[in-house]
């Protein structure tokens, strides 16, 4: 996140050849659209945000069948946990946890295709990315949601998550909302000075 919205905030801004109140401000607005429009800064924004999806679910995935399990059950192996589990019939349905999570990449690669056919603005794909990232919190809960009902009812304790990485995504999903309210800010200012400019 913190690398596309520095890719958004180095959006190019060509040279001023005028000085003085009025001239100077309508030469930062053309200056400002421009960048907006810049395909290379919207390629580099959609790349940056499909890695860090990518990341997310990755970080997500390893939370749900890895870390969680492990703080859940201390000092039992991944394997111990599984047999347990298989002996009491439940399963932590690993493909369905991937598969849920696989719907962020995918989403992700929206932004980058229309970046690179020059339909999105670097401002367009910095706001689809973080509202991507947001929507993460939920994909999270969707797909944790079975492995930790299935450790509840194998161990007899509680569904909720162990390992501390959960609460770490759902505060990334956080950011990345007031992320995606400042990228519509920054898009109505800009609007906004065009229609002065006109």
């Amino acid at each position: 996140m913190v690398a596309i919205w520095m890719a958004v905030r180095a959006l190019p801004s060509g040279a001023r050849r005028r000085r003085g109140g009025p001239a100077l401000r309508a030469a930062r607005a053309r200056d400002r659209h421009r960048g907006a429009a810049s395909p290379v800064a919207a390629r580099i924004v959609g790349a940056a945000g499909l890695v860090a999806v990518v990341a997310y679910a990755a970080v997500a995935a390893v939370q749900i069948l890895v870390w969680n399990p492990l703080a859940a059950v201390p000092g039992a192996t991944l394997a111990e946990i599984s047999g347990t589990l298989d002996a009491t019939g439940e399963t932590f349905d690993a493909p369905m946890v991937l598969g849920i999570l696989a719907v962020g990449p995918m989403l992700a690669l929206a932004p980058l295709i229309l970046a690179w056919r020059n339909a999105v603005s670097a401002l367009g794909a910095a706001a689809s990315v973080c509202l991507i990232i947001a929507a993460g919190a939920l994909g999270y809960f969707a797909a944790s949601f079975g492995p930790g009902m299935s450790l509840a009812d194998a161990y007899g304790i509680s569904g909720a998550d162990y390992a501390p990485w959960g609460r770490v995504l759902i505060l990334v999903s956080a950011a990345a909302l007031v992320g995606a309210a400042a990228c519509g800010v920054l898009a109505l200012r800009r609007a906004r000075g065009a229609t002065m400019e006109g």
